[in-house]
Order: structure tokens, then C-alpha cells, then sequence
């Protein structure tokens, strides 16, 4: 179509409608073009409402699976969470115990410095005294002499045991009384309660009073008055053997 003299292109015209007078059907007023108009739009109306219909339920079938694994999320954020609160815990009473360990560790390393400090002095003392001894040994006379001196003296000990169990058998037959396990083989005191002359049970078996032990000891070492059986201990003192009950009680 050709354009006009204004330049614009004509728009095209439809063809008038006439009414057809071999068909049977007449035309519409427009009554019955606004209601088939209207009943148009009650069917597309129903028509959406089913696909609304059907979106909800869609929507609401989403929104249940949505629900559902939101609430399988939160259970699981919940589990980790406590497990991370039980690998917390536990991670927390390791390092106590850890530092618990630590803390007995350094005090028995302490304990055993300590010891071995002790250990030295005393390896010390036993050397200094070994070459005392040493001495003594390469002094043939002088050891000698102790031996005799040693001799003579177990020799005199033997003779008073003798004479004061004598004498004791003797009070025993005038009184009938004496109970000799009450009485300290050296010293000759009764047993009893009291410090000095509480009964102490030495290494070897015999029984003597606490004081008695106390005059004997010689530093760390001490020698059995009846047996001349030998002990040595650091820091050796009365307290170290046991009381005896049964001749207290007795």
C-alpha cells in the first residue's frame, strides 16, 4: 500500500460484516454478547481457580518438603553442635589431665633430683669412709689390735650376760614374780609406755628399749647389743622399727 501525501502508510481497513441471510443464525445483541462474554469469563475463571487449585497443593507439597528438611537440618545442626560441645568437653579434660600429669611429673622429677642429690652425699661419705677403712686395713697392727680389743670386749659382754641372767634367775626363785620377756636385755628396765623405755623390735629378732637404740645407734648405722648383727639406713633412729605390743601387753 502505497503511502499517502502526509507520508504515513494507511492502516487497513476490514471488511464490513453482513449479516448472512442463508444461515439459520441470527445475529447477537448485545445482551447476549455481554452475557456469553461473562459465561467466557467463568469458564477461564474456573479453569485458573483448578490450576490454582493445583499450584497449591504443589506449593504446599514444596513447602512440606521444605519443612522437612529444614527440620532434618536443624537436627543435624543440632547434633553437631553437641558433638562439638562433647569434643570440647573432652578435649578440655584431656588438657587437665594433661596438665595434672605434667604437674606429678615435675614434682616426682623433683622428688628424684632430690634423691640423687642425697644418693651423692651419702656415695661421698661411704668413699671418704672407704678409704678410712682402706687405711685401716693396710695398718696391719692396728687392725689387730681392734680385733683384740673387739675380742676381748665380746669376751667381757659374754661374761656379764651371764652374770646378770645369774642374778635375775635368783630374784626370779626369791619372788617368783620376774617375768624376764618384760625387761630389756640390755639395760635391765622394765618395759612401759613411756618413750625411753618403750620396746622396739630391731632387725635381727631381739628386743631392746628405745633408749638403749639411741645410745647404740652411730650415725646411720647400728649394731645389735646380743647378735652384733649390722644395719645400716640413712637417717636410722628409733621410730624406724616397729614397737613391740605383745611385750607391753603381756
Amino acid at each position: 500500500m502505497a503511502p499517502n501525501d502526509n507520508g504515513r502508510t494507511p492502516r487497513k481497513r476490514r471488511p464490513p460484516t453482513f449479516f448472512d441471510p442463508s444461515s439459520n443464525k441470527k445475529p447477537l445483541s448485545e445482551v447476549e454478547l455481554l452475557t456469553q462474554k461473562c459465561e467466557n469469563a467463568e469458564k477461564l475463571k474456573q479453569k485458573y481457580e483448578n490450576k490454582n487449585k493445583v499450584l497449591r497443593r504443589e506449593m504446599k507439597k514444596l513447602y512440606q518438603e521444605k519443612y522437612k528438611w529444614q527440620s532434618k537440618m536443624t537436627n543435624s545442626q543440632r547434633q553437631h553442635d553437641w558433638q562439638i560441645a562433647n569434643l570440647k568437653a573432652d578435649h578440655e579434660k584431656e588438657k587437665a589431665n594433661h596438665e595434672k600429669e605434667k604437674a606429678d611429673h615435675e614434682k616426682e622429677k623433683a622428688g628424684h633430683e632430690q634423691e640423687i642429690k642425697r644418693l651423692e652425699a651419702s656415695n661421698v661419705e661411704l668413699r671418704h669412709r672407704m678409704r678410712e677403712w682402706k687405711s685401716l686395713k693396710d695398718n696391719k697392727e692396728l687392725v689387730k689390735t681392734v680385733t683384740n680389743a673387739r675380742n676381748e670386749a665380746n669376751y667381757h659382754r659374754q661374761k656379764a650376760l651371764e652374770c646378770m641372767s645369774m642374778y635375775l634367775k635368783g630374784q626370779e626363785d626369791l619372788s617368783g614374780v620376774l617375768k624376764l620377756w618384760k625387761m630389756c636385755d640390755v639395760c635391765r628396765r622394765e618395759f612401759g609406755s613411756e618413750p625411753n623405755t618403750t620396746p622396739r623390735v630391731l632387725f635381727c629378732g631381739h628386743t631392746i628399749c628405745e633408749d638403749c637404740i639411741d645410745h647404740i645407734i652411730k650415725g646411720h648405722a647400728l649394731r645389735c647389743p646380743l647378735c652384733r648383727s649390722f644395719c645400716y639406713k640413712p637417717d636410722l633412729d628409733a621410730n624406724h622399727f616397729p614397737k613391740n605390743f605383745l611385750a607391753l601387753d603381756m
